[in-house]
């Protein structure tokens, strides 16, 4: 018996696994931030290692995510959209470790603005259930440039990426898993 649907459970008779039902608003960056942090990207496959950059899809750009929900219905994000662009700070890079692998990231250095545009977005949102390091006093914020990094292989990472830096976050977007659409707010 084949069970439900799941990620790790394809659909019968559909080839492809099912994709896990996720709604996010992302912060994208001006273009000489986004191009700095695909050249990370870049160097981290060059190198072998895993990097975001492996992911082809038009929707696969360096951003800052702000809300992650299950579901989230079309909301007005105006009001958010009215505090762009902001300056944004990346950081050194760091990672969130998970076992012996590990999430390779450039934490933001969070300022009013940042913290005013994350409550903006989620003042605009319903109540609803948010994603763990996304809420308001939980979150996170960072710009992802490699999953499953094994951390025995972080010295060499980290040796490859470019300086820190400064930039711009210009935009919103909101990204649906379910659909693989991305559609740019405001």
């Amino acid at each position: 018996m084949p069970g439900n649907p799941s990620p790790t459970n394809p659909v019968p008779g559909n080839p492809t696994p099912t994709r896990k039902a996720v709604v996010s608003i992302e912060l994208t960056l001006d273009a000489a931030t986004d191009a700095a942090v695909r050249a990370d990207w870049a160097r981290l496959i060059d190198a072998g290692l895993p990097s975001l950059g492996r992911h082809p899809s038009p929707s696969n750009s360096p951003h800052i995510t702000l809300l992650v929900r299950s579901t989230l219905e079309p909301v007005d994000f105006a009001s958010a959209v009215d505090l762009l662009p902001i300056d944004v700070e990346l950081g050194e890079p760091t990672v969130f470790p998970h076992g012996d692998r590990g999430v390779l990231v450039r934490p933001l250095l969070v300022d009013e603005s940042l913290r005013r545009l994350h409550r903006a977005v989620h003042d605009a949102a319903p109540p609803g259930e948010d994603a763990p390091f996304t809420a308001p006093g939980d979150w996170t914020p960072h710009v992802t440039l490699a999953r499953r990094l094994r951390l025995d292989r972080l010295d060499e990472a980290l040796a490859l990426l470019g300086p820190a830096g400064r930039g711009r976050g210009v935009a919103l977007r909101r990204w649906d898993s379910v659909t693989a659409t991305v559609t740019v707010l405001g």
